[in-house]
């Protein structure tokens, strides 16, 4: 879990401040840019994602979704 923000905020700001070179100049838009603001975030989302045991409740964290809007009913 650690790993795996480490390894994005590494590589996403830079992406992000080459596909944007505007981005670092936006007050709040500009903690994409920085390493350790990324890394940060994207470890407490996985965190707080991982404290759900049922995949299904994660689903419907991640997409917004109901299990019975899933489900059609």
């Amino acid at each position: 879990m650690v790993a795996f923000g480490i390894i994005v905020g590494d590589s996403i700001p830079h992406v992000l401040a080459a596909v944007f070179p505007g981005l670092g100049d936006i007050p709040v838009l500009s903690l994409l840019t920085n390493r350790r603001a990324v890394i940060v975030i994207l470890y407490w989302a996985s965190a707080i994602l991982s404290l759900y045991r049922d995949i299904a409740k994660v689903r419907e964290v991640v997409l917004g979704v109901s299990p019975t809007w899933a489900d059609g009913k």
